[in-house]
């Protein structure tokens, strides 16, 4: 097994993503200070092509660091990035959720920053989902401490859906289905777990408590069942 450590310059790691399209790129969401204050950054890591390589001996590894692939961008934000998710549709684009209420769109072959911000939440933005079936991969969503989710087009950057409102307290992640198109779910400081359908998403499809008097910080669907979750 090949073991790799990146250290973040000042930044502690908030979200990891890997790339659909490159099996060695990832990238990570991060800030100063936990998130609590200061700024942040998106990091795009290349990790090593050949499969085992020893410890150290990874060809542009920094000196000093043991085992590490250095991240080859560092591209900075004013605030903490909370979440991070590649597009999939286009492999240099990558979409991240900030502190800041903002989302920020990364293309990553500009060194300069964000192509874009997008407004749309009045509190951190705890999560940010590109949508993987076939039929609606040029989606992504957003979830929010404002108890709001938000659908945005990837290729036109245009909000399409406004879904204020959907929890009764921050609202930590939603994820949509890998199989079943317009189906996602949502998760909550409200203990629920909620189903929805993108093209009714006024009432859920269905919901429950999944931990009474507790958070549920996470979620995520079953890859290979479209039952199951």
């Amino acid at each position: 097994m090949l073991s790799l450590k990146v250290r973040l310059s000042r930044k502690h790691a908030q979200d990891l993503s890997f790339s659909p399209f490159y099996p060695n790129k990832l990238a990570c969401a991060s800030g100063q200070y936990y998130g609590i204050a200061g700024s942040g950054s998106l990091d795009i890591i290349t990790l090593p092509d050949v499969p085992g390589a020893p410890t150290g001996a990874l060809a542009g590894a920094p000196t000093g660091v043991q085992g590490a692939q250095p991240v080859v961008q560092s591209l900075p934000w004013s605030d903490c990035l909370f979440s991070v998710a590649w597009s999939e549709k286009n492999e240099h684009v990558i979409v991240t959720g900030s502190g800041d209420g903002s989302i920020q769109v990364y293309d990553i072959n500009n060194n300069k920053g964000p192509v874009a911000a997008l407004k749309g939440h009045t509190r951190e933005v705890s999560c940010v989902h590109w949508c993987q079936c076939r039929l609606v991969n040029h989606l992504f969503m957003s979830a929010s401490w404002d108890s709001c989710i938000k659908i945005w087009n990837g290729e036109t950057l245009q909000m399409v859906s406004d879904l204020p409102n959907r929890h009764d307290s921050l609202i930590y992640e939603v994820q949509s289905s890998p199989l079943v198109h317009g189906l996602f779910g949502s998760c909550s400081g409200d203990g629920m777990v909620k189903l929805w359908n993108m093209n009714s998403a006024h009432q859920p499809m269905g919901g429950w408590v999944a931990h009474p008097q507790a958070e549920v910080l996470s979620l995520d669907w079953c890859k290979y069942n479209q039952v199951c979750k």
